[in-house]
């Protein structure tokens, strides 16, 4: 790039020689090199995969770089204009650089495998953007005789830049890296005879002073069959996506049939046993009863389970958050619980202002949230007892805090009933039954409102008068802040 002139001696004859074999070379590179352009634009355009089109970008941008660095353009192309290409050469140079650096962040998937690295592709980039500029406006200009070794310099750093981000993108699990590793040792291999013949460490043979060709002709070919093995690759996986889709969505399909046909049977054999239990009087009997009792219960927990599962699932797909009226939906809540309460004879508290509003799925923040905190706190609030549903705001934040004055939950088992999907049945204060799968649900659907879920409780376990201080849980709703 230092636009120097060399001067051969020879005579007439072997010159002849020479150039010819020179000329069949060069043929021969531009011709497989058009052909795997052409070939590689086609796939892309029909397949609607960049990566074949980056590649033909990149492909062609070197390609010209080369031809105009062996005088091929200027002397069979564009013979007859009044200027050479030769002397745009640290443009061509540049454009390869950044064909080179796009192609290859794209071909790396570097985002996900090297992050790090496209910061220097960045750097690398403008310091060629700025050569493409100075070959467009400044290339008579002898003022700056070094900017052409700025230029070669710039090329091995940013190949060997390359080079170990294959090797680094190759260790981390890309398969693909491996074809672009092998692809730029040929260039390197290239390059360093081409170069080695310039500045005279090499003799300057065919092989060498060709380098140049034969290493990028090899490195296209290798990438070009790295692009096909990574599409291979994608069609495989997208196929295999495909088939895992269809057979989850055989998997809904049987298991809502299956709990929906379980449930149906289940209900059907509480009533038979209900009416044999009527008519047993015998004790033994009635153990038996209370076993088969006991183990149905479980299955309609497990059938409860797959429903929330099922409904949850669903929800995930067609979520739509909006504002809601937080004190409208503990209002309609509560009115659902009513008969619970009496029946319990509890007292409820209600503090919410009328006018706030939360980010939600009405739906789900209703019967699946907040009902199910509120069946919870019936369920193990002693008769007679409070239950308070109380909002404080901060400046980022609405904290719903539903808090019962029951038996409690034991610390060890917080962690296990709202963050865990653990199966934990528990008796209510009138033997009520509970697994807790809702409870770790309502952590799930809080996530998804961009909220977040708090437990604080209090037990009497382990306390010489466990009369004397106040047990109960208290389960915090926490909404990010909403504008009105």
């Amino acid at each position: 790039h230092s636009l120097s002139t060399r001067i051969v001696l020879a005579d007439q004859a072997s010159f002849l020689i020479s150039e010819a074999d020179s000329k069949t070379t060069l043929f021969f590179y531009a011709g497989g090199i058009f052909c795997l352009i052409v070939f590689n634009l086609f796939i892309g355009l029909y397949t609607h995969d960049k990566d074949f089109l980056f590649y033909s970008l990149f492909a062609g941008t070197v390609a010209i770089t080369v031809l105009v660095l062996h005088g091929v353009l200027d002397c069979y192309t564009f013979s007859s204009f009044h200027s050479t290409l030769a002397q745009y050469l640290m443009c061509f140079s540049g454009l390869s650089i950044l064909s080179s650096l796009i192609f290859a962040n794209r071909f790396f998937n570097l985002s996900f495998y090297f992050s790090k690295a496209q910061f220097y592709f960045k750097a690398i980039g403008c310091v060629a953007m700025g050569l493409i500029i100075y070959g467009l406006f400044f290339h008579g200009n002898n003022n700056w005789p070094y900017v052409g070794y700025v230029t070669d310099f710039l090329l091995i750093f940013t190949l060997f830049a390359l080079i170990i981000t294959a090797i680094v993108v190759s260790i981390r699990g890309s398969k693909t890296a491996k074809f672009f590793l092998m692809s730029w040792a040929f260039m390197a291999a290239g390059v360093t005879a081409y170069f080695g013949v310039l500045y005279g460490f090499l003799p300057s043979i065919p092989i060498f002073y060709n380098g140049l060709l034969y290493g990028n002709l090899s490195e296209m070919l290798v990438i070009s069959l790295g692009l096909a093995y990574k599409f291979n690759i994608l069609h495989f996986e997208k196929r295999q996506a495909l088939e895992e889709a269809s057979e989850k969505d055989h998997y809904h399909r049987l298991v809502k049939v299956l709990s929906h046909d379980v449930s149906n049977a289940s209900f059907i054999f509480s009533s038979y046993l209900l009416r044999l239990k009527k008519r047993i009087v015998d004790p033994q009997g009635e153990i038996f009863i209370g076993k088969i009792e006991s183990t149905l219960n479980k299955m309609n927990q497990i059938l409860d389970s797959v429903r929330n599962e099922q409904a949850f699932k669903s929800f995930q797909q067609s979520v739509r958050l909006v504002k809601v009226n937080l004190n409208e939906v503990v209002l309609d809540v509560l009115h659902f619980y009513e008969e619970r309460f009496d029946s319990k004879d509890l007292n409820i508290e209600v503090e919410i202002p009328p006018h706030v509003y939360v980010l939600a799925d009405r739906s789900a923040l209703a019967n699946q949230v907040i009902s199910n905190i509120i069946s919870n706190s019936v369920k193990f609030s002693k008769s007679n007892g409070t239950i308070s549903v109380k909002l404080s705001e901060s400046e980022k934040t609405n904290r719903l805090a539903i808090e019962d004055y029951g038996i409690g939950i034991p610390k060890d088992q917080i962690q296990k009933i709202f963050f865990s999907n653990n199966l934990i049945s528990t008796r209510g204060t009138n033997f009520e039954r509970g697994s807790g799968i809702g409870c770790s649900l309502v952590v799930d659907y809080m996530k998804m409102f961009n909220g977040s879920l708090e437990v604080e409780s209090r037990t009497a376990q382990g306390l010489m008068n466990p009369g004397d201080i106040l047990t109960g849980t208290k389960v915090t709703l926490v909404f990010p802040k909403v504008s009105m």
